[in-house]
């Protein structure tokens, strides 16, 4: 996939190449290029912009899985305060 979004980048389809970036992303969470790849002019800016997108979408993601979990968990009880 990385290769596919290399050589998209390069042939000047951008949304093509971001869209590619984003699929690895959805495969390899923590997926990064390597020093030698990160500094390509043709794709840094993209991949940057699409690394961007996953980390938000990844954060979005969790926060609706812990929301959902939160609300299948029994409610607490709450317990009577003592008068004094």
């Amino acid at each position: 996939m990385k290769t596919i979004a290399f050589t998209l980048c390069l042939q000047g389809k951008v949304r093509e190449c971001r869209a590619e970036f984003l699929k690895i992303y959805e495969v390899e969470p923590n997926f990064d290029l390597s020093p030698a790849e990160a500094g390509h002019p043709s794709w840094t800016k993209t991949f940057a912009s699409a690394k961007a997108q996953a980390k938000k979408l990844q954060q979005e993601q969790a926060l609706k899985e812990a929301k959902d979990k939160a609300k299948g968990a029994p409610p607490t009880a709450a317990v009577p305060k003592k008068n004094q």
